[in-house]
């Protein structure tokens, strides 16, 4: 693990750290899975004394463990992600001048597709990228146009009217170079929704670290302000931004309880599969952004 020593937000060169965290000498991808249930396990956190943004160390190999993860458990809650995938691009509509059909939209870190599958079947013209193999496959085999890498694999002279980065942001160690990456492939008039967790919000606060966003895939924490100047800072002027929901199942949220209470506190019948309910306890941000003038 390399230390961090300037902020990746302000470039802040003072930070402190505020949660000793984990120091692992052997990550691993199982580190990094998208449904790893160890809330409140982290990296150490330092926070900028200038501007307050959390973040961790960099991580030798991070992309690579994102190549080699393997998660089961995400593709178990497709129909519920799916859900939540169309309520994402419902946010966008009303901002849109244009019909979805001549509109292109590309999803970053598409996982194995579930968002351009729902942006086509709303008729746009997606596609995404996702650097996962073992994602990148599922989403090839289910003939989705999602290629294997980063957006800077994609073609340099490939523009879209909206580009969708949920839940990614907080994954990596350039967060505004990334914002930087997708304002270049917008379009004049195009669209950026980012999505992220908010180490502010009153969950994060009642919590405190025990809050289900901090974990060691995470290594950056953003809040409204801390966001606001992440995109200030790649030229991107946010236009919306809301408290996005999520679906889950019952089994899902039973499993992920037994992180906080007893697991014999919890009734069993409650562990279904077969129900899926929405949620939305206002912890994460979406913030809807378009190139400055």
């Amino acid at each position: 693990m390399k230390a961090t020593n300037h902020c990746r937000v302000c470039g802040g060169t003072e930070l402190t750290v505020v949660k000793p965290g984990m120091a692992p000498s052997n990550l691993s991808p199982e580190n990094f899975a998208i449904t790893d249930p160890r809330y409140g396990q982290t990296l150490p956190i330092l926070a900028c004394n200038a501007c307050g943004f959390m973040q961790c160390p960099n991580v030798d190999g991070l992309l690579g463990f994102y190549q080699a993860l393997v998660d089961p458990a995400y593709e178990e809650g497709r129909p519920q992600r799916k859900m939540q995938a169309f309520g994402i691009l419902q946010h966008l509509m009303p901002l849109l001048d244009t019909p979805a059909g001549s509109l292109r939209l590309l999803d970053v870190g598409a996982g194995s597709g579930i968002l351009v599958e729902a942006a086509r079947e709303m008729g746009f013209a997606a596609q995404g990228v996702e650097p996962c193999r073992w994602l990148q496959e599922i989403a090839q085999k289910a003939g989705l146009p999602v290629l294997a890498g980063t957006i800077d694999d994609l073609p340099p002279d490939a523009r879209f009217d909206i580009i969708v980065l949920a839940d990614v942001i907080e994954h990596v160690e350039t967060p505004v170079q990334l914002l930087r990456a997708c304002a270049a492939r917008l379009s004049p008039q195009g669209l950026l929704a980012v999505l992220t967790p908010d180490c502010r919000s009153l969950a994060a606060r009642l919590l405190g670290w025990r809050w289900w966003h901090y974990r060691i895939a995470h290594i950056n924490y953003f809040d409204r302000h801390t966001l606001a100047a992440a995109l200030s800072a790649a030229d991107l002027e946010p236009v919306r931004t809301l408290r996005p929901g999520w679906r889950f199942t019952m089994q899902y949220l039973c499993e992920r309880l037994e992180a906080y209470v007893p697991k014999v506190l919890i009734p069993r019948f409650l562990y279904s599969k077969r129900i899926s309910i929405p949620l939305n306890l206002r912890d994460s941000l979406m913030v809807i952004a378009t190139k400055r003038p």
